[in-house]
């Protein structure tokens, strides 16, 4: 079973540098590289694949993440693979019996533990959590952003739940949303983390706020 704290503890705590105040990659973007060097020596345009693009190029999105949708189907794409007796054979069991085909997990077509967790209802994207610091939306924001840097990037942002640990912040489009969850302030519990976006999903739209998962095993993709 994947325990949606310890991802995130490992994908933001090794951005940590001792002294600085960001726990997370700058969303400031870098510095241009020096013009004369581009000149003497232009770097080819990488032939970008539709269906499996290059994972630092996907944007998260109340859509989706870069092509991949929120309603589209997996077999429109090659950034998914099926993984059958997963929850066997990555998750201690959980309680599945042989062949159960609860069982089976579609899974990021990704190298690298982190990367991002997919649910699939009926042979459709239903939710995307992006597992990785890389994968940002069009203002930047990213695991490990802070929640000042969110309100910054994204004014209008609409209020979902509070369970003490952690809240949910989501923005809205065309009947997507994107949902930030951030720890609240604290000095004892994850203090490297606190007031910081510890989870993202991407779903539908369904009338409810989105709740929290942080230090559960209940996320996306789960075995439970």
């Amino acid at each position: 079973m994947r325990i949606v704290r310890a991802f995130v503890i490992l994908s933001v705590a090794s951005l940590v540098i001792t002294g600085c105040t960001t726990t997370g990659p700058s969303a400031t973007p870098s510095s241009a590289p020096d013009a004369s060097t581009d000149a003497a020596a232009p770097s080819p345009t990488p032939t970008s694949d539709p269906r499996k693009p290059a994972f630092d190029s996907l944007v998260i999105a109340p859509e989706g993440l870069g092509p991949l949708h929120i309603g589209a189907a997996t077999t429109a794409t090659d950034m998914l693979t099926y993984m059958p007796q997963y929850c066997q054979i990555e998750a201690d069991d959980d309680g599945f019996a042989d062949g159960d085909p609860a069982a089976d997990r579609w899974l990021a077509n990704y190298a690298g533990e982190e990367t991002f967790d997919v649910e699939v209802v009926d042979g459709k994207v239903a939710g995307i959590a992006p597992a990785s610091p890389a994968l940002r939306t069009a203002k930047g924001i990213h695991l490990g952003s802070t929640a000042a840097e969110l309100r910054a990037a994204y004014p209008g942002l609409k209020h979902g739940v509070n369970n003490g640990i952690s809240r949910t912040e989501y923005i809205e489009s065309n009947g997507r949303m994107v949902s930030f969850e951030i720890l609240n302030p604290n000095t004892d519990y994850e203090p490297a983390l606190s007031d910081r976006i510890v989870y993202i999903t991407i779903r539908a739209v369904d009338g409810n706020p989105p709740h929290t998962v942080y230090a559960t095993d209940g996320g996306l993709g789960s075995c439970l």
